[in-house]
């Protein structure tokens, strides 16, 4: 398997990992996930672009350009991803910022996600839907994390047999890139672009 890209970042206790591909046979393709820390915590997101290749690739620059512009507001920043998405594709669109003691989310569309604790696994709801496609009003979340908490984020390009409590790799004790490369080496769907991100805070 070969990785189109790779990202890792830090803030507010939380350090981040994220690998994504595209379909087998293509280049390039419309998963992406992002991680920037900021004054309010530490933005992520996970994007997946409609369809396959260069077409679904360029749509994602505009996406890109939007959340490396950044901000402090995550309905800003999902209005501004949502107007760029109608002029091109739509997307699947995980969108959040991570504190020291909690998340705030917007999840739209077939991505999946989970707030994992030593003791329990919490799945995070999303909504229906298509950014870009009809006007969405979206629902942002909140969830109050413990001393230690996990995220883990996948685009529909991970099987959905896969759940992260019959993870691949030991979640707590694996480095935070090989985790996420073994759950996209394991769990992907070789017909699909596919994506993965994991976020650990330690106390």
């Amino acid at each position: 398997m070969t990785l189109l890209s790779r990202c890792t970042a830090g803030g507010n206790g939380w350090q981040i990992w994220a690998c994504w591909r595209p379909r087998r046979g293509y280049i390039a393709g419309g998963d992406f996930c992002y991680a920037e820390g900021g004054r309010s915590g530490l933005l992520a997101a996970c994007v997946d672009v409609l369809g396959h290749g260069e077409e679904a690739h360029r749509s994602l620059e505009g996406i890109r350009r939007e959340l490396e512009a950044g901000g402090e507001n995550l309905l800003e920043i999902f209005g501004r991803i949502e107007q760029t998405a109608f002029r091109s594709r739509g997307c699947a669109l995980f969108l959040g910022m991570l504190g020291e003691c909690f998340l705030d989310y917007i999840l739209v569309g077939n991505i999946r996600g989970w707030v994992i604790n030593p003791a329990r696994i919490e799945i995070l709801p999303g909504q229906a839907g298509i950014v870009g496609g009809r006007k969405i009003l979206p629902a942002m979340r909140s969830i109050q994390l413990n001393d230690k908490s996990m995220l883990l984020v996948c685009s529909d390009g991970i099987k959905r047999s896969f759940l992260p409590g019959h993870s691949p790799r030991q979640l707590w004790r694996d480095d935070g890139f090989g985790l996420t490369c073994s759950i996209l080496e394991e769990f992907s769907i070789a017909e699909d672009d596919a994506s993965v991100l994991v976020g650990r805070r330690w106390p």
